[in-house]
């Protein structure tokens, strides 16, 4: 429970998920960083990374990838020093959007195979939809257009099966 004007740590989370689920990523952010100013010693490692990569996300969905990579690389760090697979996957993934923004093609591409790697480990199928999609999209912009049209063509059958309409659309509109 809040006292008076302050807000708990636990609230702040509630109050980040809530902008985060209405796509309010820079009310996200905000309420993120308000939370880290008061995050208790004992919060999870796994907390912690949670919290640097939504804000590494949010950054990146703002336009702000330079914003983005330090949270993302914390976030990667906290995932590997706990073997969270998942975490770390997520991590690189949008260090390859970050990088992609930047226009940093080649490690872009790094971060995306070093994420779909984990996704193929992990049998993670949304994962692996999006990679092979961004992949795709990175070799499109490089004129390597059989590689692209390979990945568009793995990533929809991810997508069909998800029934993820929008990165389904997205494979047919760039093969």
């Amino acid at each position: 429970m809040s006292t008076g004007t302050e807000t708990s740590f636990a609230e702040l989370i509630t109050s980040a998920e809530e902008s985060f689920a209405a796509k309010n990523w820079e009310k996200t952010v905000e309420t993120l960083n308000q939370a880290r100013k008061i995050m208790p010693d004992e919060t999870a490692p796994l907390e912690s990374e949670r919290i640097h990569f939504t804000l590494g996300l949010c950054f990146n969905e703002l336009e702000k990838p330079s914003e983005a990579n330090p949270h993302l690389k914390k976030a990667l760090r906290l995932a590997e020093m706990h073997d969270h697979e998942h975490g770390q996957a997520r991590a690189f993934e949008q260090l390859g959007t970050a990088a992609y923004k930047k226009s940093d093609h080649r490690n872009s591409m790094a971060y995306f195979r070093a994420a779909l790697a984990i996704y193929r480990k992990t049998e993670d199928k949304a994962g692996l939809g999006r990679c092979l999609r961004d992949i795709g999209s990175l070799q499109s912009d490089l004129a390597q257009d059989s590689e692209a049209e390979h990945n568009f063509e793995e990533a929809k059958v991810y997508f069909k099966e998800l029934e993820v309409l929008e990165g389904l659309m997205a494979c047919v509109t760039n093969v």
